[in-house]
């Protein structure tokens, strides 16, 4: 363009240096439209760099979330199993004390009863008379029923239960046959002589259908 001025060619010189400024001006533009798609991809990029964090960022809380979700259940459940555990053990002890009493409960009882049966066949012994000593009176019966009872517990109810029609004379004779006495002993404690025990044993099995003797202490050992 200065060339052409000097040569005097004005207009030359000047359409040189339109074209110039046109070019400059595409250059700035190309220039400041690469510089604005890049300012936009930076920004789409920042845009997207931030919401992946966010997203990281929320999976790692929701991960701290489940493992104190899963460690609280864990302590839970850990605390649950020890609670049931002590309960269970408690249970276990509590049963094992009652089961010790009852069978502190029998041992007396048994006690009781054998030696009350035994000062019945020791006082037998010595008077040879068994009218001397009865158990028909209501208190001997009671006690005599309720040591037996302790010892035998739910016979009675049972044998009322299979024998609806059974009579008192009846039970007390199925109560003496339990505890295995001769007819003899039964007589001395029930104060009755031996043909009254056997008329009973004989009542019994016709009335109960018992064939034989032995059925009677099958009958009684099986409740």
């Amino acid at each position: 363009s200065k060339i052409s001025v000097s040569d005097g060619d004005r207009k030359k010189g000047l359409l040189y240096l339109d074209s110039v400024f046109y070019i400059s001006e595409k250059i700035d533009t190309r220039i400041n439209a690469v510089k604005g798609l890049k300012a936009e991809q930076l920004f789409s990029l920042q845009l997207a760099e931030k919401k992946a964090a966010e997203e990281d960022d929320l999976k790692q809380r929701n991960k701290q979330r489940n493992i104190f979700f899963l460690v609280s259940l864990f302590f839970l459940f850990l605390s649950v199993f020890f609670i049931y555990n002590n309960n269970q053990k408690k249970l276990k002890l509590k049963l094992l004390s009652e089961k010790k009493l009852v069978e502190t409960e029998l041992e007396s009882a048994q006690m009781e009863l054998s030696e009350y049966i035994n000062q019945i066949n020791l006082k037998a012994i010595e008077t040879l008379h068994w009218d001397d000593i009865r158990i028909n009176t209501t208190d001997q019966i009671n006690r005599f029923m309720d040591l037996f009872s302790k010892l035998n517990p739910g016979f009675i109810q049972k044998i009322k239960y299979s024998l609806s029609a059974i009579t008192p004379a009846e039970l007390r004779f199925l109560c003496l046959s339990k505890i295995r006495i001769t007819d003899n002993q039964m007589s001395i404690i029930l104060g009755v002589n031996v043909n009254t025990v056997r008329q009973t044993r004989k009542r019994l099995k016709g009335k109960y259908k018992f064939e034989t003797n032995e059925s009677i202490y099958a009958f009684v050992d099986s409740i």
